[in-house]
């Protein structure tokens, strides 16, 4: 029989090597982005949270609320056993992102989505995403994507003839940052987490009114 999924065995199972050092570097930015955040969020919002890689940073951040959602069930019980009890309020919620989500526009401080745009690769179901998260959004957003990179690209076809990995939808940067900016969204910051090596970036972005 399989282990349940704990936060622990997910972690030392998924970031090993090259994503381990991807992890850190992840952590760094999104610890400095939140710091950036002046007044801190009071409500912040994750979706689609996982096993709450970054639970502990948003929770310490958050002032208010944190709100943590995915549609995969053995991903929140694992996101809520790896919880204390203590601390910022957490209300963790199965939620499909695909679907209009349940918040009031800009009812959120910030919202987090994190490695995710890479797993969409259909134009419309990346347009509501788009448009969702920038409408519950009451002032800031960190969103990740893969930019289109052919280092990386390259990397990804060696795994797939070896039978290792399915190819990831990549974007354009003008592509991602047009599509954020048409609705209200200003761009802070954009940065690479492994330039040439790894395509992930990590932005920062400000709601405009």
């Amino acid at each position: 029989m399989d282990q349940a999924l704990s936060r622990t065995s997910y972690m030392r199972r998924r970031y090993k090597r090259l994503q381990h050092l991807l992890h850190l570097r992840e952590r760094a930015c999104v610890r400095g982005y939140l710091q950036m955040m002046q007044p801190a969020p009071a409500r912040v919002l994750d979706i689609p949270c996982g096993v709450g890689r970054f639970t502990p940073l948003l929770r310490a951040a958050a002032q208010e609320e944190l709100q943590c959602c995915d549609v995969d069930e053995e991903s929140l019980r694992a996101l809520r056993e790896a919880e204390p009890g203590e601390g910022t309020p957490l209300r963790i919620r199965r939620m499909n992102i695909f679907e209009p989500l349940p918040f009031g526009d800009a009812s959120q401080d910030l919202v987090f989505n994190f490695r995710f745009f890479h797993h969409v690769d259909d134009p419309d179901q990346r347009g509501h995403i788009v448009r969702e998260l920038s409408r519950v959004a009451r002032r800031w957003l960190v969103v990740s994507y893969y930019e289109t990179n052919a280092l990386h690209a390259l990397h990804k076809r060696v795994l797939r003839l070896r039978n290792q990995r399915r190819s990831l939808p990549m974007i354009p940067r003008g592509e991602f940052r047009t599509a954020f900016e048409a609705c209200g969204c200003h761009i802070v910051q954009d940065r690479p987490m492994l330039p040439l090596l790894h395509a992930h970036r990590v932005v920062l972005m400000e709601k405009r009114g």
